[in-house]
């Protein structure tokens, strides 16, 4: 009888130690998964525009911060701000954002940067622009 009290306890010693080093494993690898975020364009940008008239963009953020997320975007023409906003997101959820533009003057250079800035996480993106 003593012997089946003694292979009860290393059995028990064995599955609690088996579990608490699961638990540690688990532990430290999410701790260490370091997260991301996506910033991209999507569909066919314009790449010639017309002065004064609206031209259509989107833009995609995913998040895989492994947490959920408060994203503030601004969007410039040249240095100019046309638009500015906020995003959050759970872990790996998408957005897409639609935005439209407009070139109302041409400077000298007929090539135009339109970027998306993801502020809190230091991204940007941009394309140009041949204005007509």
């Amino acid at each position: 009888m003593d012997i089946e009290k003694f292979i009860l306890s290393m059995i028990i010693i064995i599955l609690i130690l088996g579990v608490l080093a699961l638990a540690i494993f688990n532990i430290v690898t999410v701790e260490n998964k370091k997260g991301f975020t996506e910033l991209y364009f999507l569909g066919n940008l314009p790449e010639e525009v017309e002065l004064n008239k609206e031209y259509y963009f989107s833009f995609g953020v995913h998040n895989l911060e492994n947490k959920k997320m408060n994203y503030t975007y601004s969007i410039y023409l040249k240095s100019s701000k046309i638009d500015e906003g906020y995003i959050i997101l759970d872990h790996d959820m998408i957005s897409i954002t639609n935005k439209e533009f407009i070139i109302e003057n041409k400077e000298e250079n007929s090539s135009t940067p339109l970027s998306v800035q993801l502020l809190n996480k230091e991204q940007e993106i941009h394309f140009w622009v041949n204005v007509k």
